[in-house]
């Protein structure tokens, strides 16, 4: 009966609109479906369509299911249909699915015709998928639909659509009822109470509290079911073989014994050979292996093989978090089922990427000091911190740490403030069983970025091993450049600071006034210490109270200095005297900072002499006290990084994050060294005895000069180096096309990117294929989509752009599942993407991808160069931009049944001397094409030849 009441409390008019496009503003509503649920059921609809009073493209009406002939017969002015659904909705709560902007449109278009607004309380599916679905990857109507087991393939009209919203609304609901406890309820409800949401989310959130707290003597235990990702892999002994690789990866070994239509590769066994050697005799080994060649596999048999006999450790290093996580959650399952031999292995991500439980708690329990935009954050982790296993961030797709920093600052795992075994959380930390696990491993995956940090931290992090396979090695100079590296933030002060204390109207709130209120209610008036600790803390409070407009005016000072002297938002310094004050200020601010970390010494140490018994929790004031010293720390060595920094051997450069509008600077100091060959020496190839590397791109013309210089392997003397070249398995003669127009302009005209936008226009909507565009700057990407968003919409062609349609996994996905949807990516999108079929069938290259030379570090090594009687364009720019394009390049063609078409429409390649290396490093012949409609022809006619 209760539970009846709840659902017939929820009584709204569930809401969908087609749309001619994107924004409000410039597009209008051509049909609306309205639905009144009440007691849980639907009991009547609305539905109109919208007369057009404006010319729309029948290719637009078509990709919405809609004929103009409709439209003219059936439909309403606008005004009118807005009024009826006004009379219909009366005053309910209206139900959005909000991803596609639907309460904006409608919002919009009332206000535009100017009547009375009706929609006085709304909910949003959205927003509660995100709270209590955390691990849905996708957004999008149809793969909900699919998650929650609705038939949407018939649906086509507004209407329908509305009512599977209101169900798809009730299903979430009775979710909440039966499978999240009380508790969780409670707290989500306390965190959406403070967020500033865009919907009547707490309404919702209040009926079922209510609910659940008065039926909680009859309702059974309720525990969230936990995720199945986790972070460790077991193989079993199958048998005492050892195979060799020719006996797993060979024409009759166990693949072929696995899969039906197994073939054999022959660079494939040439690769897996040769690191199997690598890997026995401690050898350094360079290995290209062009696409299609299965080097995963190939370095990972012999891997398993050895670690597993030996009971050794070896780490697996990649650049992308895709490709380790591909290793990890495919590769390696796929040969433990295989392979005889009985192994470990266990992926490992920095310590930045798993939640702390303690810190969680400590938020939680401390909700109403929260700021509205850090429990907004907190909403969406919730339900995520029960269900995951592995305490791992990435598995919560639709939780964007770039959007809620310092949401995520404030519960993630930091080593400063880790209490071992003394924390009360130590026995559930998802951190320190990653370390226990870590002990029992043969195999580690990890990235880059963690293999370097561990390397120059005395494997603090993975522990003694002497064997690495670095995976993506092509990226292994930059990745090493921003460790070596340093940047100081107003943020990361900010953050600490507020951390330390924070004033929220008259109350200060944050760790040290915890503190504080610990000693003051804990400690016995005739303890000497008690005075001085309450005396340290209060000075440490005021001086921050004091100080934060110091740093701010430091940062803001250097944020118009980028405004006015930059160029897209970086300014580097070329000495010293670039900002004649910089020096000075910066060591004036270091003072300034000393004076904390001189005071926050002096509390440190005055409570760690202390006695124990005499203050409450005393293990976890002073791992917090601890863990702040050591944070200040690291920011006074930065300080002492930037004013002792080798200006002839570093990038020193000013660079702006986000948007200038913002309530707190955003300018960046960093400094980068500008070669990386002596650290990366020093690291890692003295310090391991067998080194693998290995990727698609890393010799030119077979030559592997430019890594070996770029990497600093040429500068070993008594290490010999083997390098081998697997070429790829595809005929590429026969399954790639690669056209280049050649009436472009040049990308340096003005005239270029306007021209090259038409003709990619045309290209897409003529052929009609998936199809991904490359671009070497957001500036050309943001341009491209703005032109091209409403002609690809008119013609039912999804267009999904780098930074604006979403996270790279959720565009890739969303790529994926289309035969002609159009992918704008740029920096990323030129390697570790994996598109194999129709999906892509047209890669498009709209400039030659040229390092900025403007860039600080580009900046920087070319003039280092020049100052060395070098050309630094043949030396360094022209050989990155060949690397790059046959990064790009190999996007294509994935699988021996891949087919499609590379235009490349920079046309720098026939018109320089140095385009000739282009054609060279491409594995297709290239064709000249004098017009578009010759273009369009020719990418046809290659298709219509399979």
């Amino acid at each position: 009966m209760e539970r009846q009441k709840l659902i017939d409390s929820f009584q709204f008019v569930a809401i969908d609109i087609k749309t001619t496009g994107i924004s409000p503003e410039n597009n209008n509503i051509v049909e609306i479906g309205a639905c009144l649920f009440q007691n849980g059921e639907k009991v009547s609809s609305y539905h109109s369509y919208i007369q057009p009073t404006f010319s729309i493209s029948p290719i637009t009406l078509s990709s919405l299911g809609i004929s103009l002939n409709t439209l003219n017969h059936y439909g309403q002015p606008l005004k009118v249909v807005l009024k009826e659904l006004a009379d219909f909705a009366q005053d309910k709560t209206i139900l959005f699915m909000n991803n596609s902007n639907q309460y904006e449109f409608l919002t919009y278009h009332i206000f535009k015709q100017n009547l009375i607004p009706f929609i006085n309380f709304h909910y949003d599916v959205i927003e509660l998928i995100k709270i209590y679905y955390p691990l849905i990857e996708s957004l999008s109507f149809e793969d909900i639909c699919n998650s929650f087991g609705f038939n949407h393939n018939d649906i086509n009209s507004s209407e329908a659509k509305s009512e599977l919203l209101g169900q798809l609304f009730f299903k979430i609901i009775n979710h909440i009822i039966d499978k999240i406890p009380y508790a969780k309820n409670r707290i989500i409800y306390n965190l959406a109470t403070i967020s500033d949401l865009d919907s009547d989310l707490p309404i919702i959130l209040q009926r079922i509290t209510e609910y659940q707290q008065k039926t909680a003597l009859l309702s059974k235990d309720i525990k969230i079911e936990k995720s199945d990702k986790h972070y460790f892999i077991e193989s079993e002994q199958k048998s005492s073989d050892q195979p060799s690789v020719e006996e797993t990866l060979g024409k009759d070994g166990l693949f072929s014994k696995q899969f039906a239509n197994y073939e054999e590769r022959e660079g494939q066994l040439m690769m897996s050979n040769a690191v199997n050697k690598a890997i026995k005799r401690n050898e350094l080994l360079l290995v290209e292996a062009g696409t299609g060649v299965g080097k995963s596999f190939a370095y990972l048999v012999p891997a398993i093989a050895y670690s597993s006999r030996k009971d050794d450790k070896i780490i697996v290093s990649t650049n992308t978090k895709n490709l380790q996580e591909q290793l990890f959650y495919k590769d390696i399952p796929t040969l433990s089922k295989i392979l005889p031999q009985k192994f470990t292995a266990i992926i490992m991500k920095g310590r930045e990427n798993y939640i702390c439980l303690r810190r969680w708690n400590e938020a939680v329990l401390n909700i109403n000091n929260l700021s509205k935009f850090e429990a907004q954050g907190l909403l969406y982790l919730v339900i995520w911190k029960e269900m995951t296993r592995t305490g791992d961030i990435s598995e919560n797709s639709l939780f964007d740490k770039a959007k809620f920093p310092a949401t995520w600052r404030k519960i993630l795992s930091e080593r400063y403030f880790c209490g071992g075994k003394k924390c009360s959380f130590y026995k559930s930390c998802h951190v320190m069983d990653v370390k226990k696990k870590l002990d029992k491993a043969n195999l580690v995956i990890v990235n880059h970025s963690l293999l370097l940090a561990d390397l120059m931290n005395d494997h603090q992090t993975l522990g003694e091993y002497k064997k690495v396979i670095l995976d993506e090695a092509h990226n292994l100079p930059t990745v090493a450049g921003k460790h070596l590296g340093i940047s100081l933030t107003y943020f990361d002060i900010n953050q600490l600071l507020n951390h330390i204390v924070f004033v929220k109207g008259k109350k200060k709130i944050g760790m040290l006034q915890s503190f504080v209120t610990t000693v003051e209610n804990t400690v016995p008036d005739d303890k000497l210490v008690k005075k001085t600790l309450i005396s340290i803390s209060n000075t440490i409070i005021d001086f921050i109270a004091d100080s934060k407009n110091t740093f701010a005016d430091f940062f803001d000072k250097l944020a118009q200095e980028v405004d006015s002297k930059g160029s897209y938002g970086k300014y580097r310094l070329k000495s010293k005297d670039t900002i004649p004050s910089f020096i000075d200020d910066l060591q004036e601010l270091h003072k300034h900072w000393k004076k904390l970390k001189n005071s926050f010494f002096s509390l440190t140490e005055t409570l760690r002499d202390t006695s124990p018994d005499i203050i409450h929790e005393y293990d976890q004031n002073l791992t917090n006290l601890e863990g702040v010293f050591s944070q200040i720390s690291e920011v006074d060595d930065k300080f002492n990084d930037l004013e002792n920094a080798d200006w002839h051997e570093s990038a020193i450069w000013l660079e702006l994050l986000g948007s200038r509008n913002t309530d707190f600077p955003t300018a960046v100091i960093n400094c980068a060294p500008v070669e990386v060959t002596d650290k990366l020496n020093e690291y890692l190839y003295n310090a391991v005895d067998t080194l693998v590397m290995t990727s698609a791109t890393l010799a030119i013309r077979g030559v592997f000069k430019f890594f070996l210089n770029q990497s600093g392997l040429s500068l070993l003397q008594d290490r010999p180096i083997v390098q081998i070249s697997v070429p790829s398995p595809f005929d590429y003669e026969k399954q790639a096309k690669l056209l280049l127009p050649d009436f472009l302009p040049l990308p340096k005209d003005s005239f270029y990117i306007d021209q090259a936008i038409k003709l990619l226009n045309e290209l897409i909507c003529e052929t009609s294929l998936g199809s991904m565009v490359l671009f070497t700057s957001y500036r050309d990407l943001n341009y491209a989509f703005e032109q091209l968003q409403e002609p690809l919409f008119d013609r039912g062609i999804k267009l999904l752009a780098q930074g604006i349609s979403g996270n790279r996994t959720a565009i890739l996905n969303e790529f994926k599942k289309s035969k002609n949807s159009v992918l704008l990516g740029t920096s990323s999108f030129w390697e570790g993407v994996d598109v194999q079929g129709d999906s892509l069938s047209q890669l498009i290259v709209f400039k030659l991808p040229f390092q900025v030379p403007s860039e600080p570090l580009v900046e920087a090594y070319i003039e280092k160069l020049e100052a060395e009687k070098k050309n630094s364009f043949m030396h360094y720019m022209l050989p990155n931009a060949l690397l790059k394009v046959r990064q790009g390049f190999g996007r294509l063609i994935r699988s021996k049944q891949d087919k499609g078409v590379v235009v490349i429409l920079d046309k720098r390649v026939i018109t320089t001397r140095y385009g000739s290396f282009f054609k060279q490093v491409l594995p297709a012949e290239m064709t000249i094409v004098k017009t578009d409609l010759e273009l369009i022809d020719r990418t046809n006619k290659f298709f219509k030849s399979f």
